[in-house]
């Protein structure tokens, strides 16, 4: 192989470039693989969330509908006024 020593010079410069370049990116993949990762568990945790929320809302559906089966309005008995009270 007929190379001379500037050719050899530039050919070993834009390798290291181009390791470089390379090293770079790969940087920049395992940074945006990291984030994507946290945006699945974000998301995850927001269907969690939103289970959750279902489920708080029919058991409040349900101790409404147990409230109305006793007779009882939405005060709670320490907010009652006394029976012996006259107007």
């Amino acid at each position: 192989m007929n190379v001379t020593q500037d050719e050899l010079d530039r050919a070993r410069k834009m390798t290291k470039s181009s390791v470089v370049a390379y090293n770079k990116k790969l940087s920049e993949v395992n940074t945006q693989l990291g984030t994507k990762a946290n945006i699945e568990d974000v998301n995850k945790l927001s269907g969690d969330v939103s289970g959750v929320k279902n489920d708080l809302d029919e058991t409040k559906g349900k101790l409404d509908r147990a409230h109305g089966r006793h007779g009882r309005d939405e005060r709670p008995d320490c907010a009652q006024p006394p029976t012996t009270w006259k107007n």
